[in-house]
């Protein structure tokens, strides 16, 4: 639904002892579900974070405070 790119990074998480750079983040909704999922993800689109809401536009504003970014540029993808 909503994806954002970072020209540097989001955030390094840590997994299997590898760093590893969150590229991009994206707000989706699987099709049997009423609520979203922000995803963080690598440069390869694998998902490292992941995080639950109910409303999509908590959704899009409190990745700013997950991600400690004060403002974050969401592409809708249709």
């Amino acid at each position: 639904m909503y994806i954002a790119e970072s020209d540097t990074i989001f955030e390094i998480r840590t997994r299997n002892d590898q760093e590893v750079s969150i590229k991009f983040l994206s707000v989706c909704q699987y099709d049997d579900h009423s609520g979203f999922y922000l995803f963080g993800c690598d440069e390869e689109f694998n998902t490292y974070t992941d995080f639950y809401f109910d409303d999509i536009d908590v959704a899009l504003e409190d990745a700013k405070r997950l991600y400690q970014i004060d403002n974050i540029e969401w592409k809708k993808i249709s």
